[in-house]
């Protein structure tokens, strides 16, 4: 089987669809500041982009699941012909499989969240200002 597939046409595609969703997402938030979400216009936060369990956050899963699903056929199709990285191209896409499943499901918020109540609790040191986000401080010491 060939699956041809055109960059310039994915590209357009992926293109106008990040324009149509935050289009989308920008009218909900004009929509929001205007009127507010009760009511009617309560199905509109599913367009806010800086918001999870949206469509916008389900965009992104699902791109992230597709980059997935393509290095796994790249790492098939190195096994095949003897290449020697399709153990690698496999691990890449089981890192993608767990970057989707965590944008979609929010574990790294939830964790983030325990971690936190868990250093107040041990040390009485709340995150605030630069450091809001607590896994902030662990990127910045595997940094150094």
């Amino acid at each position: 089987m060939v699956l041809a597939i055109h960059a310039k046409t994915v590209g357009r595609a992926l293109i106008t669809a990040v324009l149509l969703i935050n289009f989308a997402s920008l009218a909900a938030r004009v929509a929001r500041y205007a009127w507010g979400y009760e009511g009617v216009l309560k199905p509109l936060r599913l367009l806010d982009a800086g918001a999870e369990n949206t469509i916008p956050t389900w965009f992104s899963s699902a791109q992230l699941l597709l980059c997935s699903v393509l290095l796994a056929a790249i790492a098939v199709a190195q096994k095949r012909s003897g290449g020697g990285y399709g153990r690698h191209w496999g691990v890449l896409s089981l890192i993608f499989v767990l970057l989707s499943v965590d944008e979609e499901a929010s574990i790294h918020e939830a964790l983030g969240a325990t971690l936190e109540r868990l250093l107040a609790a041990t040390t009485g040191f709340e995150p605030g200002g630069p450091i809001s986000f607590f896994w902030v401080v662990p990127a910045a010491a595997s940094r150094r």
